[in-house]
């Protein structure tokens, strides 16, 4: 019976832990990150990778904002999430948003600062460089970067750009501390891991041969009266406003400062050398008049359509005198920064025009595409595939009616011939989203983003080929993957009792069986008698029992004769013994006697048959 009920939990035990097992695979299997904005998102080794941002806490009606710190990685094919899990003692960077990476092989990317909460749950900017190593496809290693200390190096800001140039370097671009934009570029090289400022911003200007001062910092002059300047075809004019001129005085040009831009890397002429850097678009803080007091002034973001070409590999040159500005006028190739002159072409055909009726109304559908284009944005997404650049949503500002706009166009730039057209339309409205370019299977994969007061956590899908998005069903396999858990926890659960109730049926009957064979052992009752178990023993047994004087019966438990009795007293009593008997089975059955004196003093006995008595298994 031991060994029967050690064997029964062992085996509940081991379905208990199965089952427990199953469980948490299918709440894992059921989970997916929680939407959000602002954050990085890489490509390497044929999987989307997530860090940071910002969104709700959870998916309930009560729910914050809150800083994420985890990595997710994501793969198309099997639209399946998974939480990469972080080795070693270091938790990483921490939860932070407005970050930026930057990958330089399959398995390492680069963090650079954003809005980090940290272990107080106080919120600030950062001016840290984390390296993250991937150990597995689903784990991996956070490294903090030492700096050189003897170096200058960036201060702590947020929406900023980082690429990774080859050559074991990287370039940092722009971003924001608060509502001032930073002015300044910096190139980081991987070898000695030291930072160098490079021609970026005003205050990148004065790095140049030959270069004027900067500015006094001054507040930027209003936009002009004519509003028209902000959209349409002149959104891409160099002189569309005065706050908005990006550029230094003669004889360089320079992109201003600015953040939430995008910047990518493209092939330079010379495949060994360093990539290009492709710039677009970016905020920058402006002064406009109040509308109620025109003396006054309010502080407003001012998206930027510009595009600029930034030659890497010209970088350390102009930085020790080897190029000044007449190389640049001598061959274009020579400039450190080239901007792009922009045209915009009309679309072929617009999904969300109505029927024409007439020429007139054609024409001003088309018109309408045309103006509608609205390159000026910020806190965008982009990607270079092929020759071409990439643009989808973001943020747009009219200055005229003071108002920010959310868009949710794809345009796209052809490098060959610096002109933007419209492509078909997929997600909707949003700004603080991620793209990257799946460049083998010829697709871009978007996640995320923010739009109003919804934070998304969709994924979409551009195919270049056909010109088409699709949304993924990224919780369809999810669910799949957890209802098939479930039915096997449920099915668990289920063999588990029928398990028990088998057991336990098998257990008492084995049981019974072992008690009733150990007391057959014990007992051995005789064939006579064998039938009568439980009744004591029947009238023929005991006729046939031996009748023992009283006396004989008393000197054979005593070991002593019966004293004699005197002549002069009473008489001996009379003893008339009814026959005693023992069950020869050894049960304790015994026909008794009830013992009765008179007033003679004589004895009298009458048969008595006494209810049988069980001796216990132990005697």
């Amino acid at each position: 019976p031991a060994s029967s009920t050690s064997q029964c939990r062992r085996v509940r035990a081991r379905l208990g832990t199965m089952l427990g097992a199953l469980l948490a695979l299918a709440m894992l299997g059921a989970e997916n990150p929680l939407g959000r904005y602002s954050h990085c998102q890489i490509y390497m080794d044929g999987r989307v990778y997530v860090f940071g941002g910002r969104g709700f806490n959870s998916t309930g009606v009560k729910r914050a904002l809150a800083l994420f710190s985890n990595i997710w990685t994501f793969t198309v094919e099997g639209a399946l999430w998974e939480q990469v899990k972080f080795m070693a003692d270091t938790d990483g960077p921490g939860p932070r948003s407005g970050h930026a990476c930057a990958a330089v092989d399959d398995s390492t990317f680069y963090m650079f600062g954003g809005m980090a909460q940290g272990h107080d749950g106080k919120q600030g900017l950062s001016d840290e460089l984390w390296r993250f190593n991937l150990l597995s496809k689903t784990s991996g290693q956070w490294t903090r970067v030492g700096v050189n200390p003897t170096r200058r190096r960036p201060d702590a800001r947020s929406d900023l750009a980082l690429v990774y140039v080859g050559k074991e370097t990287l370039l940092l671009l722009g971003g924001c501390s608060a509502r001032n934009p930073k002015q300044d570029g910096w190139r980081f090289s991987l070898t000695d891991h030291s930072w160098e400022q490079i021609p970026f911003g005003t205050n990148g200007a004065s790095l140049l041969p030959d270069a004027p001062s900067p500015p006094p910092s001054s507040p930027p002059s209003p936009p002009p009266d004519n509003s028209t300047a902000l959209h349409g075809t002149n959104a891409t004019d160099p002189d569309m406003i005065e706050n908005q001129k990006n550029e230094t005085s003669a004889p360089f040009e320079i992109p201003v400062g600015r953040c939430a831009l995008t910047a990518l890397a493209i092939s330079a002429m010379n495949s060994d050398a360093y990539l290009d850097v492709l710039l677009f678009g970016g905020r920058v803080s402006v002064s406009v008049p109040d509308e109620d007091d025109s003396s006054d002034v309010d502080e407003m973001w001012s998206s930027l359509a510009d595009t600029w070409r930034l030659r890497t590999h010209h970088i350390s040159g102009y930085l020790n005198g080897e190029l000044t500005a007449a190389s640049g006028e001598d061959d274009s190739n020579m400039k450190l920064w080239e901007r792009m002159s922009v045209s915009q072409i009309e679309d072929d055909e617009d999904a969300n025009s109505q029927p024409v009726k007439d020429e007139e109304q054609a024409q001003s559908n088309r018109g309408w595409r045309l103006q509608a284009m609205l390159l000026n944005r910020s806190d965008h997404a982009a990607v270079l595939h092929g020759n071409s650049l990439y643009v989808v949503g973001g943020l747009y500002t009219d200055l005229e009616q003071r108002s920010v706009f959310i868009v949710k166009d794809l345009v796209a730039l052809a490098l060959s011939d610096h002109t933007w057209s419209r492509r078909a339309s997929g997600p909707t409205w949003r700004f603080g989203h991620s793209l990257t370019d799946d460049l083998d299977n010829g697709r871009m994969i978007l996640y995320g983003g923010a739009g109003g007061m919804e934070v998304f956590s969709d994924v979409w899908v551009y195919t270049f080929a056909s010109g088409e998005w699709a949304a993924l069903d990224v919780g369809r396999n999810s669910r799949e993957y957890s209802t098939l858990l479930m039915s096997l926890l449920i099915g668990g659960v289920g063999i588990m009792l029928c398990l028990c109730v088998l057991f336990g049926i098998l257990f008492r009957r084995s049981r019974r069986l072992v008690w009733r064979r150990g007391r057959a052992m014990i007992v051995m009752r005789p064939p006579a008698v064998r039938g009568t178990s439980g009744r004591g023993a029947s009238a023929e047994a005991i006729a046939a029992l031996p009748v023992v004087k009283w006396t004989e019966v008393r000197k054979g438990h005593f070991g002593d004769e019966i004293p004699d009795v005197e002549a002069d007293s009473a008489p001996a009593p009379i003893i008339n013994s009814a026959p005693v008997s023992k069950s020869v089975a050894g049960a304790g059955s015994v026909s008794a006697v009830p013992v009765s004196a008179d007033a003679g003093g004589s004895v009298s006995t009458a048969p008595v048959s006494a209810a049988p008595v069980s001796a216990p298994e132990s005697a």
